[in-house]
């Protein structure tokens, strides 16, 4: 009976600890997908900025003086 008693506590230690390192993964995880949230917030800001630059697209340029 104590070494089956004993063996579950061993169990449930194990246990606590992988789902604190999995609970510490989550955590790392959602701070990363915050942080990748902000950038691609940033770049879209960029990326209008950039589009209400006075130049015109490529297609729209006209040819060189030489052509």
């Amino acid at each position: 009976m104590e070494s089956r008693l004993t063996e579950l506590e061993i169990r449930f230690t194990e246990q606590e600890a992988a789902i604190e390192s999995l609970s510490d993964t989550v955590h790392r995880q959602e701070q990363e997908l915050e942080m990748m949230r902000l950038m691609v917030e940033q770049l879209k800001e960029r990326i209008k900025s950039l589009a209400n630059t006075p130049l015109a697209a490529q297609s729209e340029e006209a040819p060189p003086p030489h052509y």
